[in-house]
């Protein structure tokens, strides 16, 4: 996936906007939602448009973040694919910070 444009107010009740699109450019959809807690550095959670919740926990170990993410699943597709799906944007989240 990649994320061609986004708008992100890191504050609580801030909201997001997330463009999403697969590599190809053939599939594409918009991640909205609103910041509900912003604990820094240990803890981020928010309510996307659908009235699901996401919870993301930040944990050092070693030097190291270990970095958790629950989120209520959708009804459309299955937990497997959903949770394929955030894995792969936690792996690119993680190869990218790694260049940094």
């Amino acid at each position: 996936m990649a994320l061609p444009s986004a708008i992100n107010d890191l504050v609580e009740d801030g909201i997001f906007t997330y463009r999403m699109k697969s590599k190809n450019r053939k599939f594409g959809f918009n991640l909205n939602g609103k910041f509900t807690m912003v604990d820094e550095p240990d803890e981020l959670c928010y309510v996307l448009e659908d009235d699901r919740n996401v919870e993301v926990t930040f944990t050092e170990i070693d030097g190291d973040t270990k970095l958790i993410q629950r989120f209520d699943a959708e009804i459309d597709n299955s937990v497997e694919l959903q949770r394929n799906s955030w894995q792969a944007i936690l792996d690119n989240f993680k190869k990218y910070t790694e260049k940094q």
